[in-house]
């Protein structure tokens, strides 16, 4: 019984801590005055990436549209599938706040290059150094201070 307890006092613990996490996200992307999304999966969750891919077909089934159009930033891939429909719905620049990283998504190319003119204010994740460091050094995977 003290082993339930335990699990159950644990899983409210992270429950709690990703809503605040959340709620604090969205104050802050909020500020930007961009076109907000908000889902409640972190999408640096393991379970999350190893699931999400694989489960996009099921869940544009039985989601509805608006709930699915906020989830669907979070799949990997899904530029290549739904192009620029989204970004037709909620604008050419969006913040997709979540309990992990604010993400800033744009399909606007004057936004894009003021994004990567501006390292310092716009970090990449640590992820990011990594995947794009697999191939050898490149200016992204070199700069390790800007992931940290």
């Amino acid at each position: 019984m003290a082993v339930l307890t335990i699990i159950f006092t644990l899983t409210v613990l992270w429950l709690l801590s990703n809503a605040y996490a959340l709620f604090r996200n969205r104050q802050t992307a909020a500020k930007s005055g961009l076109p907000l999304l908000t889902c409640i999966m972190n999408p640096s969750n393991i379970l999350y990436l190893i699931f999400n891919a694989p489960m996009r077909p099921y869940m544009e089934k039985v989601l509805p549209a608006a709930i699915f159009d906020r989830i669907l930033p979070t799949i990997y891939g899904w530029e290549f599938f739904d192009r620029y429909a989204l970004h037709e719905k909620f604008g050419w620049t969006f913040i997709l706040a979540t309990p992990g990283p604010n993400i800033v998504w744009t399909a606007d190319p004057d936004v894009a290059s003021q994004i990567l003119t501006r390292r310092k204010d716009f970090n990449s994740l640590h992820m990011s150094g990594v995947i794009m460091g697999v191939f050898g050094p490149n200016v992204i995977s070199v700069s390790n201070t800007t992931y940290r």
